[in-house]
């Protein structure tokens, strides 16, 4: 804990108790912590974020993100690239639960949400077969194939409502950002 802290320029407690609490939200061992704080560290110094804000952002956007198969590390990594477009760590993990409650709930969603879907060439079964064989990669096509359309601003509203389309519009215009993070 004590090494975790001086790199994620944190208090010991409080590393440690953030540390404790994304352990509890993927289920992780003790011997299993210093794995992902060690990936935390350096997907911070990759992409040039701060350690304790993938840290906020991985506890508050974790319990999602593992629902929907991502690892902490993965979702860490998400974090970054939203935290490096200047979106505070907050703001990520509501704009990322967001997004991650309406993807992975798609075949419950209205009509609105479902032909965003269709526009995109995706249907609620098959985004559910896509997370389920490999979250991270899913994901990542699901942004990329946002960012080909010709109305991002209106998929996204549809998709995901006006409160955070501004926020996950920064990881549709910036698909090799998120790969490169993953």
């Amino acid at each position: 804990v004590a090494k975790m802290a001086i790199a994620f320029d944190m208090p010991a407690q409080e590393s440690g108790q953030s540390m404790a609490g994304i352990a509890a939200v993927y289920g992780l061992a003790i011997e299993d912590i210093g794995r992902v704080g060690d990936a935390i560290n350096s997907v911070s110094q990759g992409a040039g974020v701060a350690a304790r804000d993938l840290v906020n952002f991985t506890g508050r956007a974790g319990a999602n993100a593992r629902l929907i198969g991502m690892t902490a590390e993965q979702t860490s990594a998400l974090g970054a690239a939203l935290i490096k477009m200047e979106t505070p760590p907050e703001v990520a993990a509501r704009a990322v639960n967001a997004m991650i409650q309406k993807l992975g709930t798609a075949k419950d969603q209205g009509k609105d949400f479902q032909e965003a879907l269709a526009s995109l060439g995706l249907s609620a079964s098959g985004l559910k077969q896509a997370f389920d064989d490999d979250a991270s990669g899913a994901l990542v096509r699901f942004l990329e194939r946002v960012g080909e359309s010709e109305d991002q601003l209106g998929v996204l509203k549809n998709l995901f409502g006006e409160g955070f389309s501004d926020d996950l519009a920064k990881l549709t215009l910036n698909t090799k950002v998120v790969r490169e993070a993953f």
